[in-house]
């Protein structure tokens, strides 16, 4: 697992200034295992912009000679990634992963709204194979299948 590559961020819970309590949020970006995988792992409200430049950095090491497979855990996500977001990553998908061979990216959520992103995610990958999934098993045997 010599491609193995973790990008991890996490904020703590703490009050502001103005004594407010500032939500505590953790993003994972790492490349494998499974070998050959991009897992991003979202917990608590992590901002749509941090996503999107953590998801990027994992696509910098990605390499153009596999296809793509990429797992969003959205468990427990509670925020919102908004469209212009995930274009952004799109757009970095196409000019880093092969392109002849279509890649595919796996949503897992527990609510049906989560995984019902992966509708919307299509029209931004149409040359990737995208589905919601319940489960990180179902999700991943989907990814590493031939």
């Amino acid at each position: 697992m010599g491609d193995r590559q973790d990008n991890d961020f996490a904020v703590p819970a703490e009050s502001g200034a103005d004594g407010a309590a500032r939500p505590h949020y953790r993003i994972q970006v790492m490349t494998g295992p499974p070998e050959g995988v991009l897992v991003a792992r979202l917990i608590g409200p992590v901002p749509g912009a941090l996503f999107a430049d953590r998801v990027c950095g994992g696509l910098r090491g990605w390499g153009g000679e596999r296809p793509f497979r990429c797992l969003l855990d959205l468990r427990r996500f509670e925020g919102l990634i908004g469209y212009d977001d995930f274009a952004f990553v799109a757009t970095r998908r196409r000019r880093c992963a092969r392109e002849d061979a279509p890649g595919r990216i796996a949503l897992v959520a527990h609510g049906a709204f989560d995984r019902a992103r992966a509708a919307t995610l299509q029209t931004l990958f149409p040359a990737d194979a995208v589905r919601g999934f319940e489960d990180i098993d179902s999700a991943l045997d989907w990814l590493t299948a031939p």
